[in-house]
């Protein structure tokens, strides 16, 4: 029995290591919202094997792993938790999407800034 025991420990030991890689390794492939999907399904599988993990090292991950073009916007406001910083980065993620996009020249830059 006892080594049945230790077999259980290692195996939960093991997938608990896993989980953490898979953690600091996760990065946004997709839209936000599958991001925070992916996210949260290994972070409560994390909670679920060590409750007291911190909310800090969750909520910076989680910055850490999204696109530059949010990630910085989220940053600036500096979000105590994971709600905050994902509402922020959908919010971001929505108004990106929602202005046009287009390839500025180097002669527009200049002749906008001609005296």
């Amino acid at each position: 029995m006892l080594g049945l025991i230790s077999v259980c420990d290692r195996f939960e030991k093991d997938q608990h290591n896993q989980l953490l890689r898979l953690f600091f390794c996760i990065k946004q492939q997709d839209s936000v919202a599958e991001y925070l999907e992916k996210f949260d399904s290994l972070v409560r599988q994390i909670l679920a094997r060590d409750p007291k993990f911190s909310v800090a090292t969750i909520t910076n991950r989680f910055i850490d792993g999204l696109k530059e073009d949010i990630r910085n916007v989220v940053l600036v406001h500096r979000p105590a938790n994971l709600d905050t910083a994902s509402s922020i980065a959908l919010l971001q993620e929505e108004t990106i999407r929602d202005i046009p996009q287009r390839d500025i020249t180097r002669s527009e830059i200049t002749n906008n800034f001609k005296y």
